[in-house]
């Protein structure tokens, strides 16, 4: 009705037939790609989210999955991150690292082999600006949970830091000096993400 009202008053305001059908055609054209725009839209619904909160590694995390998850995924994260902190957590005093760092143990398991090789190569490119054996530093600066000392000789914990001093050979940890420790929280909680 719309489209017939502008011929009529097209048409009797003197314009020829051929001059109308061009704006009718243009209009039914215009008004179809708006339809089909619509209808597109109300097709591609945005997914459906879920959002998956906890703690791991001494911190908190959010997770917010597009689309549809299985049943098994929420065990499954709870496995992973399960299985990580008891390899790599400083804040807990059973965890595998943990271990290491006190001498109980020399075997690494995947994810401390894969986060030192890793650091290894970051420290390398970074003439050791970048170092997983600073754990004494640290510690006496009062960082991870441990209280500070104001009287932190330095250059005495530095004979105990340098990422040349660490490596991982056979699955084992080879330290240059047994003090060596590692403190893997600047690279462990993005190791994490990426294994999630």
């Amino acid at each position: 009705a719309f489209f017939l009202k502008i011929a009529q008053k097209t048409y009797l305001c003197g314009m020829k037939r051929t001059n109308i059908i061009i704006p009718i055609v243009a209009s039914v054209v215009l008004v179809a790609l708006l339809v089909f725009d619509c209808n597109r839209r109300a097709d591609t619904a945005p997914a459906p989210t879920t959002t998956l909160r906890g703690e791991a590694l001494g911190t908190f995390y959010q997770i917010t999955v597009k689309g549809t998850l299985s049943e098994a995924f929420p065990a499954r994260l709870d496995s992973l991150f399960g299985a990580i902190n008891r390899s790599m957590s400083i804040f807990d005093k059973e965890s595998l690292l943990s271990r290491i760092n006190r001498g109980e143990t020399d075997i690494a398991d995947e994810c401390i082999t894969y986060c030192i090789n890793l650091a290894h190569g970051v420290s390398k490119i970074s003439d050791g600006a970048y170092d997983i054996t600073v754990k004494p530093l640290v510690e006496a600066f009062g960082f991870a949970g441990k209280r500070a000392n104001f009287e932190v000789n330095v250059d005495s914990l530095l004979q105990f830091v340098g990422y040349e001093k660490l490596s991982v050979k056979d699955g084992r940890i080879v330290k240059a000096d047994p003090r060596v420790q590692i403190d893997l929280n600047s690279i462990a909680k993005g190791a994490t993400v990426d294994m999630v």
